[in-house]
């Protein structure tokens, strides 16, 4: 089946349009203060920042949505979701296993060694797992290290490995030049000077990660748990 944007994509691109119309139209006012368009470089910085949160949080919660509406059977979840749902029936289990090696590679220990079918009857479906579920989507600064914990938990243990493969770039570096300037923005004082280019690249980087994330969670969703999660 042939690639489709998903629902969060389209938005994410709207958002970039608008923005991008705002950058060009406050690049071409000669006559505004420094000042004022420093502000309105900064303010789209952050505003891509944003719609790049909210893709993720949007694209990731209606896979979920869709298996829990579906009650999807255990054959069509992620086993990272079974991992997942074992480290936090317990405090005292998730402590400690993710208090020693962090936990993604809990994760990736309590899926190799199948630990989960202990905890889990395997005819169970993901309604069964649901309030096992409920930290799973952190709505959090998408860094380098929260967006490849965030897809651990989806099952996809390697996403700049998977993003760089499908892109041709280094997805790593790009996430982090882009965090880089919205730290900037937040954080420092005075806040560095952006040229009009820079925003340029900063919303060109957002764009092409959101679209390669779109293409390779297209792929994954399809392939574990069926076209119709695909919203």
């Amino acid at each position: 089946m042939p690639y489709r944007n998903s629902t969060a994509c389209k938005d994410f691109c709207s958002a970039f349009a608008r923005l991008r119309k705002i950058v060009k139209a406050v690049s071409r006012k000669t006559t505004l203060n420094r000042d004022i368009t420093q502000s309105a470089y900064c303010a789209v910085i952050s505003h891509v920042h944003s719609a790049f949160e909210t893709y993720l949080y949007d694209v990731l919660s209606s896979w979920l949505v869709q298996l829990y509406s579906m009650r999807a059977p255990s054959t069509s979840i992620p086993k990272s979701f079974f991992a997942y749902a074992c480290l936090n029936s317990s405090s005292d289990i998730r402590n400690f296993h993710c208090g020693i090696v962090g936990e993604k590679m809990a994760l990736k220990q309590v899926q190799g060694n199948n630990v989960y079918k202990v905890a889990f009857n395997v005819g169970c479906d993901c309604a069964d797992l649901k309030q096992y579920l409920a930290g799973i989507l952190d709505k959090k600064y998408p860094s380098e290290k929260n967006l490849e914990l965030q897809f651990a938990r989806f099952g996809l243990s390697n996403i700049y490995t998977e993003l760089d493969k499908r892109g041709h770039s280094n997805y790593r570096l790009m996430l982090r030049s882009l965090s880089d300037k919205r730290t900037s923005i937040a954080h420092d004082y005075p806040c560095t000077s952006f040229t009009f280019a820079d925003v340029v690249d900063a919303l060109d980087a957002a764009l092409k990660i959101v679209r390669t994330i779109d293409r390779v969670l297209y792929t994954h969703v399809c392939a574990t748990s069926g076209s119709y999660c695909w919203v």
